[in-house]
């Protein structure tokens, strides 16, 4: 008995060390993909699924003694092209003769706005490789993203061997169905990208917005008015800002949840409307939306998790003090 006893220690010791090497290579492979992202110069071509809608969309990234350039450019639908360039994004809607430039305080990234902290997830995901596949013709390692409950969603990502960039990357939901897929068709290297393919093609009147403004609010740092009682496990308050609307000059009060990987914002506004009766909810994709009415606020949650997640957010929000 002593015997098997030791077996089975020594087997459970075997197995957790196997597990705590598999999820160290994980995160090795997910750094490598984070670094490519921003460090290697390519052109490629990729489709975004949504809902049953596809659209397929240019990309071109460069990286040079000034930092990092982008171009997004839809190839299917409306043309549209969205540029960011150390940092400032603008967006050309020539159907509208209109470019509205601007600087938001977090500029996004294409295509994926990817974590770059992937130690801090280990809390609340698992890392599982999955073994290697093809994608656009080129070799991928293929990783999952597993989280540990059913408030936030899955990620299967498809890294490319030669070069760590990410290649697919699917968006499960708490079901395991697919809500969300980006997939490259064509990923081309290039030690140094033409001026041109980073000019934009559409003209439109140009519309300057001041540093630290959008088109409808004006942003500015805020204190912590509210919390959340019932925080889902993983989440910290990453961001607190107040939006004064222009039109009226209402101040809606915006806080930014994150696991790390998902993030949810809360909207605290006033109530405009008293006959509006009751919550509800929303799902667009893979955003989903609830919204709960007080006596006096209008409080709205969104982000990229599932129904459950911003509900629960939403239903435990409360003024500090209370």
């Amino acid at each position: 008995m002593r015997r098997a006893h030791r077996c089975s220690a020594l087997f459970l010791l075997l197995l957790t060390a196997s597990a705590a090497h598999a999820t160290e290579d994980a995160t090795r492979w997910l750094e490598r993909m984070s670094q490519a992202a921003h460090s290697l110069s390519y052109e490629g071509t990729f489709v975004y699924m949504q809902e049953g809608r596809l659209e397929s969309l240019q990309l071109v990234h460069a990286v040079d003694a000034t930092g990092e350039h982008e171009r997004l450019v839809s190839l299917s639908g409306p043309y549209r092209e969205v540029i960011r360039d150390h940092g400032r994004v603008t967006c050309y809607l020539p159907e509208k003769e209109a470019l509205v430039a601007g600087q938001p305080a977090t500029p996004p990234r294409f295509p994926l706005n990817l974590p770059t902290q992937w130690e801090q997830l280990r809390s609340v995901y698992d890392f599982e490789l999955l073994g290697l596949s093809r994608v656009a013709g080129l070799a991928a390692q293929r990783l999952a993203i597993v989280p540990r409950d059913e408030l936030r969603y899955g990620q299967h990502y498809w890294i490319a061997v030669d070069s760590g960039l990410l290649l697919r990357a699917d968006t499960l939901n708490e079901h395991g169905e697919l809500v969300e897929q980006l997939e490259f068709t064509s990923l081309k290297l290039m030690e140094q990208i033409p001026a041109q393919l980073l000019q934009p093609e559409a003209g439109g009147r140009a519309i300057e917005l001041p540093p630290g403004f959008s088109a409808t609010a004006a942003e500015r740092p805020a204190p912590l008015h509210w919390h959340v009682t019932r925080l889902p496990a993983g989440f910290e308050l990453e961001l607190q800002r107040q939006h004064a609307i222009a039109d009226d000059g209402v101040v809606v009060d915006h806080l930014v949840y994150s696991d790390g990987l998902a993030s949810v914002s809360v909207f605290i506004e006033p109530r405009r409307d008293p006959a509006e009766e009751s919550a509800g909810t929303s799902r667009r994709g893979s955003v989903n939306a609830y919204t709960r009415l007080l006596p006096q606020q209008r409080i709205t949650v969104l982000g990229e998790v599932p129904l459950a997640t911003v509900r629960q957010i939403g239903e435990s929000i409360e003024p500090l003090g209370q």
